[in-house]
């Protein structure tokens, strides 16, 4: 029998919030860089005992930027760079190419004049051509976008509490043994699982507030042009609503913790990160482990997951919805330009799913689907941004989210080759 690797997350939060899409799909966006990268973005996550690395998208401050090059050829170099520049006044993005201003270098030579500075005293040789139609001349900004491609867009980011230490109770006097990962203890679990995923299918049941909204078609819709590069196809089980496969591993979870309260194992459990530490400490596998359960889906790891209050704080994305949402149970995200996904959000929704050969990955040709008098035919619809709100994820942005600061009009910067395929 074919056993799948299988893990179960605990995504713990505080009562004090009702669960909604933001806390699902901040637990989905620390599912898939932890899988695909090793480290989540926003979750304090414990797995064997051992705390995962946190990281964040942005760039470290480094040394001087270099000047701008001072041939033709360095300069062209730059030309075709895809960037997205952070308005801090909108608190939104407006994203376009880098362009080497051709005419306005020739016309230049012709009258044997030199170009004018921009605010940071650079040569004005180069346009930010936006999507919207504006342009703009900043050397600087072009600077700190290539500077965030070097890093590979995200930074070690530290851990917000420390972990506990000393003896867990006096009863006993056994001590904490829970401990950051080092890179060797990643490697040594197979941390990332998963470094060549490039699609996911999510089974979910058909609750609106957390799975079946525009909230979450929005992010399923640009997910291919998102930082990670992750594919994310969308199954809604409406006859299965408020039912999933997790349902009795959430038992098991409160079994757990009732053993633990009624034991002399640990002190009283007084909140939510304690109760996750308890977990990571006294319950780091599955009740019942991997190779003793004859499943294909028997879980291997159990994955204890703290999600602070400070996090379901911020800002997060807003999007229009579709005609007839609540008919299509299976969507897809097909926006694969990063260029237009800041605005737009291409699905090919569906009212069930279809795993045939031509519609599963990675061909997604609906059109050619093998069993279309079964599921019906595929609708493209358009899952737009609001303007104004917070930016969604995509390649360009996450790599322009928290880059370093420019002079000139408080603007941040985030840049990628044209050919670049994300995280």
């Amino acid at each position: 029998m074919t056993r799948n690797y299988c893990a179960i997350v605990y995504g713990l939060f505080s009562n004090d919030h009702k669960p909604s899409a933001h806390h699902y799909n901040m637990q989905l966006d620390d599912i898939l860089h932890f899988m695909k990268l090793g480290f989540t973005l926003h979750g304090e996550w414990f797995i064997r005992g051992l705390r995962i690395p946190r990281k964040r998208r942005g760039v470290a401050s480094g040394g001087a930027l270099p000047e701008e090059p001072a041939t033709v050829a360095g300069r062209k170099a730059v030309d075709g760079t895809r960037v997205s520049i952070w308005f801090e006044e909108q608190k939104d993005f407006h994203s376009g190419f880098v362009r080497y201003d051709t005419e306005y270098v020739s016309e230049l030579a012709s009258e044997g004049k030199a170009a004018d500075n921009d605010g940071d005293g650079s040569p004005m040789h180069y346009l930010l051509k936006y999507d919207d139609g504006d342009d703009e001349h900043m050397w600087r900004a072009i600077q700190v976008g290539i500077r965030n491609i070097t890093s590979g867009g995200f930074i070690d980011v530290a851990h917000q509490n420390p972990l506990p230490s000393g003896q867990i109770n006096t009863d006993n006097g056994k001590l904490w043994s829970l401990r950051d990962a080092s890179p060797q203890d990643l490697l040594g679990i197979s941390v990332p699982i998963f470094p060549e995923m490039e699609d996911i299918i999510e089974d979910t049941d058909g609750c609106g507030s957390q799975f079946q909204g525009q909230t979450n078609a929005g992010r399923v819709a640009r997910s291919a042009s998102s930082a990670i590069g992750v594919r994310r196809k969308s199954s809604i089980s409406v006859p299965g609503h408020g039912k999933n496969h997790s349902d009795h591993e959430g038992h098991t979870m409160d079994c757990n913790l009732k053993e633990l309260t009624l034991s002399n194992e640990v002190p009283v459990l007084s909140g939510t990160r304690e109760i996750a530490l308890a977990l990571a400490q006294h319950r780091p596998e599955p009740t019942q482990t991997h190779e003793a359960k004859f499943s294909p889906w028997a879980p291997k790891d159990v994955i204890y997951a703290f999600y602070d209050n400070a996090l379901l704080a911020r800002a997060h994305q807003q999007f229009t919805p579709y005609k007839n949402s609540k008919f299509y149970h299976a969507r897809t995200g097909m926006q694969k330009d990063a260029r237009t996904a800041e605005t737009l959000g291409t699905l090919n929704v569906n009212r069930i799913h279809c795993a045939c050969e031509s519609c599963k990955a990675p061909l997604y040709d609906y059109q050619n689907c093998l069993v279309k008098k079964i599921v019906g035919a595929v609708t493209q619809v358009e899952c737009k941004r609001v303007r104004g709100t917070a930016v969604v994820t995509t390649q360009t942005q996450a790599l322009a989210d928290f880059s370093l600061q420019v002079r000139k009009g408080s603007k941040h910067v985030a840049a990628e080759s044209r050919g670049g395929s994300g995280g």
